[in-house]
């Protein structure tokens, strides 16, 4: 009796066509993960494009509503020949508002005033209402302030003018103090800055009078916790000496409503979440549940404008 062979192929051609049906939708459904993945674990991802590269480092960048660009260059490790610059459309830059604001040196200190130039930028940022917020804590190489420089400045866009001009007192911004950031309330009647120097803390600025005072000075929910370990590109973040850096109250961000702020330290877990409501002094701030604002590890984060957080610069 002949074996059935038409039947045993069959069955074998089916097996193989299953298989390969099975193989072809395994390498249909990774090829897919993978484009969605690509953004996310490639070196560079191709929605990313260069705007523009400094020979200097830059610690702020901000862009306002008319789509003007500008960006900062601390004096950490050099003296930089421009604080403050626009950025250009052929990607040159040009201080900004002018050269006088930006003509201070470290070695000639003693000849320039620090009231009216800036000594050592931190960060800027564009508001909804024509101006730029320029943030001087005045502390060269992230040392000892300068003394009657710790400045927050505002220059009106239209104009390319200064608009005004607020001096941070010495019991608010003492000779350790670093100011590093800022947010205006929606209404204008206060800016918010964290205190990366020691003490950490808050400065709240009352717009109309420029009278600022400090909130949460030297409390545990503003300084940096010494168990986290910074890092970033996946290695540990160190000084030259082979300290771990130490950085009090960094990030900021307010909510749309004006509502809510989250300050927190780029050495903490737990972004902090502080209603300010009730004025002049925003409440004590306290930890955020799990969700409210995940985990930080961010020299600088904002808000989007669906009110996300974005990624931080620094990672654990």
């Amino acid at each position: 009796m002949r074996p059935n062979l038409f039947g045993y192929g069959a069955a074998v051609l089916l097996s193989i066509s299953s298989a390969v049906h099975a193989q072809t939708t395994t390498q249909d459904i990774k090829a897919r993960a993978e484009r969605l993945l690509s953004p996310l674990v490639d070196t560079r991802d191709g929605r990313l494009q260069v705007v523009a590269t400094f020979d200097h480092q830059v610690t702020g960048v901000t862009v306002a509503p008319d789509g003007r660009i500008f960006v900062n260059f601390p004096r950490w490790t050099e003296d930089t020949p421009v604080s403050v610059a626009e950025l250009m459309p052929d990607g040159s830059i040009k201080p900004y508002p002018d050269q006088e604001w930006n003509s201070w040196r470290n070695a000639r200190m003693s000849e320039v005033s620090p009231s009216d130039h800036f000594v050592c930028v931190q960060s800027v940022v564009a508001d909804q209402r024509g101006s730029l917020w320029v943030v001087d804590p005045a502390a060269p190489n992230a040392e000892k302030t300068i003394k009657g420089g710790p400045t927050v400045v505002e220059i009106d866009l239209k104009s390319n003018n200064v608009k005004r001009s607020f001096p941070i007192p010495s019991e608010v911004a003492g000779p350790g103090s670093y100011l590093n950031d800022i947010r205006i309330a929606p209404d204008r009647k206060f800016a918010y800055l964290t205190d990366s120097g020691s003490p950490g803390g808050l400065v709240v600025l009352k717009i109309e009078s420029g009278e600022a005072w400090r909130v949460l000075s030297d409390d545990p929910s503003t300084q940096f916790d010494p168990s986290v370990n910074v890092m970033s590109d996946g290695r540990p973040v160190r000084r030259p000496d082979g300290r771990q850096p130490l950085f009090n109250a960094d990030s900021l961000a307010l909510s749309k409503d004006g509502n809510t702020l989250y300050l927190a330290s780029s050495d903490r877990e737990d972004p902090l979440q502080d209603p300010h409501t009730r004025y002049p002094e925003p409440r004590r701030g306290k930890s955020c549940p799990s969700g409210d604002g995940g985990d930080n590890g961010a020299g600088r984060w904002t808000l989007d404008r669906r009110e996300r957080r974005d990624l931080p610069e620094l990672d654990r």
